[in-house]
C-alpha cells in the first residue's frame, strides 16, 4: 500500500462513491475501480461494498480512511514546512479582509510585512466575513481579518484580537440626525441607512421596528464602505460604522460623526489555522496588525 492508495480510499469514503472520488482525483472511474480492486486482492479483504453508484467502506475501509486522512495531512504539512525551509521567506501570503478592516488596517499590515519580508508574495481580497472564514478553512487564505461575530464559532482556529473601536453614526455635515446628543435607534431610523449587513448585536440594540423604520434600515446594503461613502456624500443617507472607517473623512470635514446611544464595540480578529500559525511570518503579521489596530482604536 502506498500514499496514492490512501488518497484514493479517503476520497471514496468522503464522496460516497467511485464517481465523485474519481472526479476529485482527476482520474477515470475505471482506473480508480481497478486500483482499489487490485489493492483489495493484495490485502485479501474488501474495503468497500458497492451498491448502485454508491460505495460504503467496510470496517477495514473505515480504518484505512481514518488513519489515511491523518497520514495525508501530515505529508501535506511536511511538504509545506520543507518548502518554507527550502525557500526561506520566499513564500506567499494570502490575506482576506472584511469590509471594515480594509480601511486603515490592511495598508499598514501590507507595508510592514513587505518591508520585513521583501521576497514575500502578498495577495489580498475583500469578501463578507462568513465566506472569508469558510475559505480560510478550505485553504484559500493564510489569514483573514473579520469581526468578532464571525470569529466566535471557530474555536479550533487561532484567534488574535487586533482592533477595538466604538461605533459611530455618520452622515454629511449638517444632517438632522446629527442634531444633538447621542443618536438613538429612533433618530437613526428616521432616515435611510446605507450600511453593511447589520450584526446581531446592532439589531438587538435597534429592537423591533415598524414598517417605515424597517424600510429605512434596508435602504442600501453593500459590502463596500466606499459605496456607502458615496451615498453619504451625494444624498441624505446615514450609516453606522466603526469609528476608524470614516475617520479621515471626518477629520477633513467631508463627513460628520456622532456618538451612538449604544456602547457596542467593533472587534476585529485575525484568524489563522493552528498549523499555519507555526510560520514565523504569521506571528509577525499578528504583531503588526495589533500595532496598527492600537493606533486606529486610539484615533
Amino acid at each position: 500500500m502506498n500514499l496514492k492508495h490512501l488518497e484514493q480510499i479517503v476520497a471514496i469514503s468522503r464522496f460516497g462513491g467511485f464517481s465523485g472520488a474519481a472526479r476529485r482525483l482527476g482520474i477515470a472511474q475505471s482506473t480508480l475501480s481497478k486500483n482499489i480492486a487490485r489493492l483489495e486482492a493484495q490485502l485479501g479483504v474488501e474495503l468497500f461494498t458497492r451498491e448502485g453508484g454508491a460505495a460504503q467502506p467496510t470496517p477495514y475501509g473505515r480504518f484505512l480512511a481514518s488513519r489515511g486522512e491523518a497520514v495525508l495531512g501530515e505529508v501535506e504539512t511536511l511538504n509545506r514546512d520543507f518548502e518554507r525551509l527550502l525557500h526561506g521567506e520566499r513564500g506567499r501570503l494570502r490575506i482576506g479582509v472584511g469590509p471594515a478592516p480594509r480601511h486603515g488596517l490592511l495598508s499598514p499590515i501590507i507595508a510592514a510585512m513587505a518591508e520585513r519580508y521583501p521576497e514575500l508574495s502578498i495577495r489580498t481580497a475583500q469578501d463578507n466575513a462568513p465566506r472569508l472564514v469558510s475559505d480560510l478553512a478550505a485553504g484559500v487564505y493564510d489569514a483573514v481579518f473579520v469581526h468578532q461575530e464571525a470569529a466566535a464559532p471557530f474555536k479550533d482556529l487561532m484567534r488574535i484580537r487586533v482592533l477595538l473601536s466604538p461605533h459611530v453614526a455618520v452622515a454629511r455635515p449638517g444632517h438632522p440626525m446629527l442634531a444633538s446628543g447621542p443618536v438613538t435607534p429612533q433618530r437613526l431610523l428616521a432616515h435611510r441607512m446605507a450600511a453593511c449587513p447589520p450584526s446581531a448585536a446592532f439589531l438587538d440594540w435597534i429592537g423591533p421596528v415598524q414598517e417605515t423604520a424597517a424600510d429605512n434600515l434596508a435602504g442600501f446594503r453593500t459590502d463596500s464602505y466606499d459605496l456607502i461613502r458615496d451615498r453619504l456624500l451625494t444624498g441624505d443617507f446615514v450609516t453606522v460604522a466603526p469609528a476608524f472607517v470614516f475617520s479621515e473623512d471626518v477629520a477633513r470635514g467631508v463627513l460628520e460623526a456622532a456618538p451612538l446611544a449604544w456602547d457596542g464595540l467593533y472587534e476585529c480578529w485575525m484568524l489563522v489555522s493552528r498549523e499555519r500559525w507555526r510560520a514565523p511570518e504569521m506571528k509577525a503579521m499578528a504583531e503588526v496588525a495589533k500595532a496598527a489596530g492600537a493606533r486606529l482604536g486610539a484615533a
